[in-house]
């Protein structure tokens, strides 16, 4: 089973660093978080932001969301956005002040991106301001999604949106923005969860809502509505529950956080362990230093002696699959295969731990087989739909280059140690 670690790594500078390992000590994840985020713009902020100015080119605009931060955002959404205040009924304009979530950080020379799709998520559910269906995580199976679907019709025939009715007086004056219309999207792992632990997490979600909702239209530009969830909840939120076998941390602070945070779940709750040990740091058993390095290198060996380059470029990331040594005879096709096998899943691997997102050109060792190369895409497949970071296998051109694409969510690894530096 896996481990969640938290510790407080030294690493140039002092900074919360976590990572996610496998069964037999290969790091699946790495990322850096500073030790406070306040004052920081990042991923699920939402606040009020002021239209700076409309890129109609772009269809975009460039939002303020306190003095001097500029964020872009596309205006896609615009329709269902929440308006403090609106010159314009139906238009966007300089000036406007709506509410937006930010959803990824600044990287590079780019702004932030912010949206007015506002997103709250928790372990089970997502529950959303868009005007859509339910959507199920189409990683569960065909029974899993009937029977969530119809939990969810539960929830819905249950009216919890009337229950959950804000009381303060002042609130009420925002009865209509309460009573905006949300849209649900049912997570992976919700997949065995009680009827119970369902519908506690989906009235949490509605109550923030609707108090979100009541409140945005008395609040001043600028202001914070709500901030994001603790980077190692979020995390474990987004971990998928049954490769999760513990939740590891050496920081006091943090311990006592997860103890209150998961108290209402004994499953996570009984994977927390506070780390003591003053002869060793955690750091140091686990090697964080020497795998960081090994994570941000170019070269990557494989068991069998081959080796992967990845080299990314300011487009796309590009892998070339090299055997490591000089293989010809009968044998050397098979050879290949089992190298393009084998590297497959170290791809997979690779992309996850160094969080690479974008466009990706994979150029396997050529295989003369027509049966072992869809095999080969097909276990590629298989590899990539353990990323709980969407990922989008193309094709193989004609080149025999395979292409495919996965989400960007946050910076890559390489760009995290250099911003450290």
């Amino acid at each position: 089973m896996n481990k969640f670690i938290i510790t407080r790594q030294h690493y140039v500078g002092d900074s919360y660093f976590t990572a996610l390992l496998d069964e037999k000590d290969k790091f699946r994840e790495i990322a850096f978080h500073p030790l406070s985020e306040e004052n920081q713009v990042v991923p699920g902020i939402i606040c009020i932001a002021r239209v700076k100015k409309i890129a109609a080119n772009l269809d975009a605009a460039f939002v303020d969301i306190a003095k001097g931060v500029t964020c872009y955002l596309e205006t896609a959404h615009i329709k269902d956005a929440w308006f403090s205040k609106q010159c314009r009924s139906g238009k966007l304009t300089e000036g406007d002040e709506l509410v937006v979530q930010i959803t990824k950080e600044a990287i590079k020379t780019k702004y932030p991106i912010a949206d007015t799709k506002l997103s709250l998520a928790g372990k089970y559910f997502v529950l959303t301001n868009e005007k859509r269906p339910l959507a199920i995580s189409s990683k569960l199976s065909a029974d899993e999604k009937e029977r969530l679907s119809s939990q969810v019709q539960l929830f819905e025939q249950m009216q919890l949106f009337e229950k959950e009715a804000v009381t303060d007086t002042k609130q009420n004056a925002g009865q209509e923005e309460k009573r905006k219309p949300h849209s649900l999207i049912v997570r992976t792992n919700a997949a065995g969860a009680s009827p119970e632990e369902l519908e506690a997490e989906y009235r949490k979600l509605l109550s923030d809502y609707q108090k979100l909702a009541a409140t945005f239209h008395f609040r001043t530009c600028y202001s914070i509505l709500m901030l994001p969830k603790k980077f190692y909840e979020n995390a474990i939120n987004h971990l998928y529950q049954e490769e999760l076998g513990e939740i590891i941390t050496d920081d006091k602070n943090i311990y006592e956080e997860l103890q209150q945070l998961y108290a209402g779940n004994p499953d996570i709750l009984s994977k927390i362990r506070f780390y003591e040990n003053d002869a060793i740091s955690l750091g140091t058993l686990y090697s964080f230093e020497t795998q960081i390095q090994r994570a941000i290198s170019e070269r990557v060996w494989m068991k069998s002696g081959a080796y992967l380059i990845i080299q990314p470029t300011e487009a796309l990331t590009v892998i070339d699959v090299n055997s490591g040594k000089n293989t010809s005879g009968k044998n050397a096709e098979e050879y290949y295969y089992k190298i393009n096998l084998e590297a497959a899943a170290e791809i997979s691997r690779q992309l996850r731990l160094r969080n690479i997102s974008g466009i990706v050109i994979v150029d396997f060792i050529n295989m003369a087989k027509e049966e072992q190369r869809k095999e080969l895409m097909h276990q590629f497949w298989l590899s990539l739909k353990e990323d709980p970071v969407p990922v989008r296998l193309v094709d193989i051109t004609k080149l025999g280059l395979v292409e495919l694409t996965r989400k960007k969510e946050r910076k890559t690894l390489l760009e995290q140690v250099a911003q450290l530096r």
